[in-house]
């Protein structure tokens, strides 16, 4: 206002100031007149100066309210993008979270289908195991009979028939070990010979322990093969595998070597002095899986042990009853 009231007086001291020259001047009307033309054009211009001065003073601060409000509407703005990508996240974690439980419970529901049917199989495992061990009671029993009214048919026959059925049975045993038939002689001891375990080869002879051992090393052998074709060995492992087919290379203490191989010279070992039922034993703890063209050995083997028990137990079944004769 103080500078208003400055520029004001200069105005009114310049139109006077003007004014006064004009008459002192020009006396004229003309020149009179052309005077105050000039004072109001001053005039109109300091009045155009005032109030251009005016808005000047007030526009700041209409601008400046424009631009708070501006302002104001940024924030708001950046206020809302912040809370959008907020949501977006919690939305993205969210989703990503249901899919995780979802593949998690498809994981439960198939583990969940494998269990139970792995239960329905064990169940029928179960179910066929009972009916076989029902089975092999039953069989066990009728045996056990028989094995009753054998004794008692040899209790009651006379020295002279025991002897007899000695030798038979003794030829029986013989026989088994050399691998020659023995059907003859089943048929001389009567119900003393029937036993399933013998009757397997009456008619066709046993395997001998060498055959059986010749028929180990030959499966052995050919299950090697099987385990290193499908196994990524080396060169190196192929030749070592190549000569010891030609030069039997074995570790000072079998017991420390492990796995299948293991098994196998732990086996042969065995059967080769003779132990039969180690080497039936060993091959025994593979699974059936591993055992690959070992199974039917192992049955054979199986079959002969049974006939070797089954014959000896006649010998000495007949032996003690001709005993009690003396």
């Amino acid at each position: 206002i103080y500078n208003l009231i400055n520029i004001f007086k200069s105005i009114i001291l310049h139109l006077y100031t003007t004014i006064k020259n004009i008459l002192s001047l020009f006396s004229g009307l003309r020149e009179a007149l052309f005077g105050i033309l000039f004072g109001l054009l001053s005039g109109a211009i300091g009045a155009v100066i005032i109030f251009s001065y005016l808005d000047f003073k007030n526009e700041p601060k209409i601008n400046n309210k424009t631009f708070s409000d501006f302002q104001e509407k940024v924030s708001n703005l950046e206020k809302e993008i912040i809370e959008a990508k907020l949501n977006l996240t919690q939305k993205k974690m969210v989703e990503e979270y249901i899919k995780e439980t979802n593949i998690r419970l498809e994981d439960l529901e198939n583990i969940s289908t494998d269990n139970q049917n792995k239960l329905i199989t064990n169940d029928t495992n179960l179910k066929d195991m009972l009916s076989q061990s029902s089975s092999t009671t039953e069989k066990l029993n009728q045996l056990q009979i028989q094995l009753d009214n054998a004794s008692k048919l040899l209790l009651s026959s006379s020295k002279s028939e025991l002897s007899n059925k000695l030798y038979l049975a003794q030829s029986v045993v013989d026989r088994l070990k050399s691998g020659v038939p023995y059907s003859p002689q089943l048929v001389a001891l009567g119900q003393e010979g029937l036993d399933p375990a013998l009757l397997r080869f009456a008619k066709g002879g046993a395997p001998t322990l060498s055959a059986l051992t010749a028929r180990l090393s030959v499966r052995a052998g050919e299950l090697r093969d099987a385990y290193m074709t499908k196994s990524d060995t080396s060169w190196r492992d192929n030749l070592k595998d190549e000569i010891s087919k030609i030069v039997k290379i074995r570790p000072a203490n079998s017991k420390d070597i492990k796995g299948v191989e293991g098994v196998l010279l732990r086996a042969e070992e065995s059967i080769s002095r003779g132990n039969l039922e180690k080497a039936i034993l060993e091959i025994n703890t593979l699974e059936p899986e591993a055992r690959g063209v070992l199974n039917a050995w192992l049955t054979e083997a199986k079959a002969k042990q049974n006939a070797n028990i089954a014959a000896e137990n006649l010998l000495a079944r007949t032996t003690a009853a001709l005993r009690q004769k003396n």
